[in-house]
This record gives structure tokens, C-alpha cells and sequence, in this order.
């Protein structure tokens, strides 16, 4: 799921492949001859002009002219070459791609060392990966500067390459079909991850024997296992929370598809020291036609089935994908989406921003107002719940890819002297929401 801050680390794939990185396999081309004074007197301008030009180019409103001339420039010689090519190598996204493109990027890194110097986060999925292992192998010594690492492969072998590898991560994706053997190995090699995205395919596990189960935590052969881990991403369509045996001092954590076990297992290992928490729900249709169920639709059911608590916990996120609402489904006196609010109090006893998203086909979104007015009533019955709730925020979405981190919310917010305000339309930046909550357990 890569970004170097602790929010963009829970979008853990990005679109297949970037402008850049398609530019940096055309960088492979020879030089073009020029006659003349022309390249001389380019040379002659000073390095940190040419940055600064390359930097208006890259930030330009065309992405597509601006990695065209900056192609063209770095095809025009070598000592060019050099200055722009460290652009296109700094962040590179290879996700769904043919075997020749990600054989061709490794291989370029492998011959030319000031693309390798370069490289500062890679991001490859791909299918099977035991053709692209000798690649690996010339590449992975030159990555000295890598800091960002997604790999998503289904070959489990390809993991044991990175045993001994001459980068320190601060970020690591890992996934595929299987869970390697040397998973926990790799893990401890690499001392300086604090955040850690996970996506492997456990279910397959209990039909090939040649898969490991994960038991994730410090052992004797290697105490000193993830200790600046702070941020953990889970898809646990597959993988399940169980496969951690260990209360790592999370402070940030992103649940893809949970089931309520899964939930509250989350809860009970890290609550105590979680200060945000993004739950990825998926709710069956079934929930619009089937009364008894309806109340699942509030983000707050779950927490009725079990108890639990994250006593620092400042932020929730809850996206729902749903093949519907259900318009009319009214809240129960003394229930706040089909939860007893006594039960809720001592939960999240901190919370100060509740993000609520749900993604709706276009005809329940033409239905808007009543939805409003549903939440309505639930933002009021959370508000009393939660003294410190300081802002609860709401937005319905009809577009599968559609933005989540900047969106137009319907916002309620709480007042001096508690009064509440709202809902007021608003530009919400759920990054900047985050990261303000984040802070304060950044400074403990």
C-alpha cells in the first residue's frame, strides 16, 4: 500500500505506471549528436540553475510536456544526462507492468550508479517474480540510498534477496500469494522501519506446505525486532491480525476489509497506545433489505459486539464501500447507531475528529438530502457522547476512484461553551486532520 509520511503510507498502491517512471526507461536511448557551441554553452550555466529550471519544469500544470522536455534534455549528453536523471529515478511506481519494463528499470539502475544513488522509494507488484530474481540480484547492492519499499510478488523466494541489502527502510510494503518463510528474518534485518503495510494472502497457507505462518514479534535470535515500528497497514481479506504476537507501540494503524474479530483483536493489541485508527469496510447489500441488520450502516455498530478501548485515540477514519444506504433506517432512543452510548463513553474517551465516508450508487446519492438528515441526528447523539468530540465530518461519494484526501465534507463542529455548529460544507484536507492529531503522541 508508498510517500513518506505517515498518511500517504496507508495509499499503498499508485497508479500502474507514473509519467516519470515511463521516462526513465526512455532515458535508456543513446545521446543525440549536436554541432556547434550549443552543449558547451549549456554546460557552462551552473549546476544549481539547471535544478532550479528542472524544478519549474516538474512543477508544472503539464506533467506530460514537462517529462517530455525533460527527456529531451537529458537526451541531448551524457553530462546532462547526469544532472536530470536523478528526477525521474528518485520515486519509481511499477505496479501491474509487463516482465520487460521492470527487467529494463533494474537493469539501468544496475549500470549507471547516480541512478541508483537516486532511488529513494520503489514500488513494483507483479505477477509470480522468479524470472525478475537475477535482475534483483545486479540491482539491489547499488540501492544504497532506498528508503521506501513496496514489493508485491508471488514468488516468496524473491524476499530472500533482500536479507542482506546495503538500504535501511523507513517504509516497507510487502504482499503475494504466500508468506515467505524468511519474512520475520527480513523484518529484523531492517531496523529502522516505522511503518509496515501487509497484504500477504494467508488463507492459502493451511493448502501448500510450502508457506510459513506468521508469527510476527521479538525473539531471542533477534530482540531488537521493528523497534521504531509506529504505523502498521493491514489488508485482512487474507492476512488476520493474529499473525501479530506482539503489542508494538502503534500509533497509527489503517484495517482494510475487517471482520469484527479482526476489529477488536486490532484493538485489544494496540489500543493502548493507537492515537488514529482508518477503518476500509466493505457492507453487503444485504444490510438495505434486511431490517434486523440495517443498524450496521453506523460506523459505531462494531463497537456494541465487544467492548474495547483506545484511551489516546484522537482520530477515526471509517470508509464504507456499500452497495446502498438505508434511507429511513432511524436511530434508536438511547442508541447511537444501534450501539448504547454507555458503552461508547468508555471506548474512545479521547476522540476529537470522526471522519465518516461512504461511497453510494448515484441513485442513493440523489437522495442527499434525507441521508443528511439521518446523519444529522447521528452527529448530535455522537457529539454527546464524546465531550472532547471536536469536529465529525461526513461525505457521500459515487465515483469508485474518487479522491479520499481532500474532499468536500459536510462538517459539524463544536463550539466554546459546547454549542454545537453545522453542518457547514467544507474543503476537508483528512491528511492535515490526521497528522494535527497525530502530533501530540509524536511528542511522548
Amino acid at each position: 500500500m508508498p510517500k513518506s509520511s505517515s498518511t500517504r503510507r496507508h495509499r499503498t498502491m499508485e497508479r500502474a505506471v507514473s509519467e516519470r517512471t515511463s521516462a526513465s526507461v526512455l532515458l535508456n536511448q543513446p545521446q543525440t549528436r549536436f554541432t556547434g557551441d550549443v552543449v558547451p554553452r549549456l554546460l557552462k550555466i551552473p549546476v544549481e540553475l539547471f535544478e532550479m529550471i528542472m524544478d519549474s519544469l516538474l512543477g508544472s500544470d503539464d506533467e506530460s510536456a514537462a517529462t517530455s522536455s525533460l527527456v529531451s534534455l537529458a537526451a541531448t549528453c551524457s553530462a546532462l544526462q547526469e544532472i536530470v536523471e536523478p528526477m525521474f529515478y528518485e520515486s519509481v511506481t511499477l505496479v501491474r507492468c509487463k516482465f520487460q519494463r521492470i527487467k529494463l528499470f533494474l537493469c539501468s539502475v544496475a549500470a549507471r550508479p547516480h541512478r541508483a544513488a537516486a532511488l529513494r522509494a520503489l514500488h513494483i507488484e507483479f505477477e509470480g517474480g522468479k524470472a525478475l530474481k537475477p535482475y534483483f540480484k545486479r540491482a539491489l547492492p547499488h540501492l544504497g540510498n532506498l528508503r521506501e519499499l513496496t514489493l508485491v510478488v508471488d514468488e516468496q523466494s524473491v524476499f530472500e534477496l533482500f536479507l542482506e541489502v546495503p538500504f535501511r527502510l523507513e517504509m516497507f510494503g510487502a504482499g503475494g500469494d504466500m508468506y515467505p518463510r524468511c519474512f520475520e528474518r527480513l523484518l529484523a534485518s531492517q531496523t529502522e522501519i516505522r511503518h509496515l503495510a501487509l497484504s500477504f494472502h494467508i488463507h492459502r497457507y493451511y493448502y501448500n506446505a510450502f508457506a510459513a505462518i506468521p508469527h510476527i514479534k521479538p525473539q531471542p535470535a533477534y530482540p531488537e525486532f521493528l523497534p521504531r515500528l509506529r504505523s502498521l497497514a493491514l489488508d485482512l481479506t487474507a492476512f488476520k491480525v493474529k499473525g501479530f504476537e506482539y503489542a508494538f507501540p502503534i500509533t497509527e494503524l489503517l484495517l482494510s476489509r475487517p471482520s469484527d474479530e479482526d476489529f477488536f483483536e486490532a484493538l485489544e493489541l494496540f489500543g493502548d497506545t493507537l492515537a488514529a485508527c482508518t477503518v476500509d469496510r466493505r457492507i453487503p447489500g444485504i444490510v438495505a433489505y434486511r431490517p434486523e441488520e440495517r443498524c450496521s450502516v453506523w460506523p459505531t455498530v462494531q463497537l456494541s459486539w465487544k467492548p474495547c478501548k483506545a484511551p489516546s485515540l484522537r482520530f477515526l477514519e471509517v470508509f464504507d464501500n456499500q452497495t446502498s444506504f438505508p434511507v429511513g433506517c432511524e436511530l434508536e432512543e438511547g442508541k447511537t447507531g444501534g450501539i448504547y452510548t454507555d458503552k461508547l463513553r468508555g471506548s474512545f474517551p479521547a476522540l476529537r475528529t470522526f471522519v465518516w465516508t461512504v461511497q453510494c450508487p448515484k441513485d442513493v446519492v440523489r437522495q442527499r438530502g434525507e441521508v443528511l438528515g439521518m446523519v444529522e441526528r447521528y452527529a448530535r447523539a455522537l457529539f454527546e457522547v464524546w465531550s472532547l468530540l471536536a469536529r465529525f465530518a461526513f461525505c457521500l461519494l459515487n465515483e469508485p476512484d474518487e479522491p479520499r484526501t481532500v474532499l468536500r465534507m459536510n462538517v459539524w463542529t463544536r463550539k466554546p461553551g459546547l454549542e454545537l455548529e453545522g453542518p457547514n460544507m467544507e474543503t476537508v484536507d483528512l491528511e492535515k486532520w490526521r497528522e494535527e492529531e497525530l502530533a501530540p503522541a509524536a511528542n511522548v
